[in-house]
């Protein structure tokens, strides 16, 4: 099974035992698939393309390969399972954040006041 959403939301939370294998990387990590086994994709949701077109590119180079019927907010929303990349999230969350004050607050340091009007 593989997960073709971005990796960002592989992280924040995945179907457990799926391989994160975003859809724009997939035509160039098709050896890491196994041959002969039959590959089922899925992405957002039962609307989403990105497992349509995974599908679609999985077949026109001779893999076996189908969508799962519906996504991960189906998934999610019918209580199954649902595994989180620790790290990966950490990592996705820290690079995400806006960047801070050069120098940290010492503690008990006061904050400038802000001016208004």
């Amino acid at each position: 099974m593989i997960d073709v959403r971005p990796a960002e939301e592989y992280a924040a939370g995945h179907i457990p035992g799926a391989a994160s294998i975003p859809l724009e990387e997939l035509e160039a990590r098709l050896a890491e698939l196994p041959e002969g086994a039959e590959i089922v994709a899925y992405c957002r949701g039962a609307n989403c393309v990105l497992a349509h077109d995974a599908v679609r590119l999985l077949a026109a180079r001779g893999r076996a390969a189908r969508r799962l019927a519906d996504g991960m907010l189906e998934w999610y929303l019918a209580g199954l399972p649902v595994a989180t990349d620790v790290t990966a999230l950490l990592y996705y969350c820290i690079t995400a954040l806006p960047p801070g004050p050069a120098t940290p607050r010492r503690p008990g340091a006061r904050r400038p006041r802000r001016r208004t009007g």
